[in-house]
Formats: structure tokens, sequence, C-alpha cells
């Protein structure tokens, strides 16, 4: 599961992805900071289009993206080609979705990924970063670890 958010930190918006296998063991996380996006929409789709680079990069082949942002789910599962600020990124999600054997996109409110909350929210948030040894303490405490 690839859970994927964003958070506003002043002017900056910060995209936070854990990916997690079908027993809930974590996998691997990253986090980005984005200046000067007009709509957090376009942050959340940036998270995501980047942690499905990431993992299609990797070898993963079954995914399953999870957002909080309803609209963003809509966008990425409707058959409509959209012509919004954010749809040249909903376009190359849905375009790497087709590498996957499996790749679905769900919804869930924000407290059922709060592990992607608090990365995002992390004050070491604004430098990119990918850990897939170690864990970031920020969100060692939600893996139960």
């Amino acid at each position: 599961m690839l859970m994927c958010l964003s958070s506003q930190q002043s002017i900056i918006w910060v995209g936070g992805a854990v990916l997690r296998d079908h027993a809930g063991k974590f996998l691997f996380s990253c986090n980005e900071g984005l200046e000067g996006l007009p709509v957090p929409e376009l942050a959340e789709a940036i998270a995501a289009r980047s942690a499905l680079t990431i993992t299609r990069d990797k070898g993963f082949q079954k995914i399953s993206l999870v957002s909080d942002c309803l609209s963003l789910v809509q966008r990425i599962s409707s058959p409509v080609q959209d012509r919004s600020t954010t749809g040249m990124v909903i376009g190359d999600i849905k375009n790497l979705m087709t590498d996957f054997d499996s790749c679905s996109v769900k919804f869930s409110s924000r407290y059922l990924i709060v592990i992607a909350h608090n990365l995002a929210r992390s004050p070491e948030a604004l430098v990119c970063k990918f850990s897939a040894d170690v864990i970031p303490e920020i969100i060692r405490d939600e893996l139960n670890l």
C-alpha cells in the first residue's frame, strides 16, 4: 500500500509517501518540499506521481495508492481527460499506473494514513529524502516498531 499526502509548511507544500507490504511491513518512505504550487491538490498529485515513479523503478508490480484527497482520487479514477491545473500530473499518474500488473487508487480519511501525514509534516521534510533501510524517527511509533 502506497500512502501519499501533502501538508503545508509556511509557503512550501511537502509531499510524503510510505510504502508498506500487504502485511503492513515498512518498505520505504520518501518526502519532498515543493515551492510555488497554486493549489493543495497539485501537491498531492505530485507526491503521488513521485511515489509511483519510485515504486515502479524499485520493481514493485501490485500497488494500492491511498490518498486523503478525495478530489485527487476521483480525478485519477475518471476516464475523462483532466484539463485543470492539476491535469498534466493526473495524466502522468494514469500513465504510470499502466506500468504495474495491478494498480488501484483509494480514498482514506487522514487518520488512517497518519504515517504519511507525519512524514510530510516533519521538519526534515523540506529536503528530498528517500529511506529504505532506516525507518525515519518521525514515523517509527506509528509503525509499531
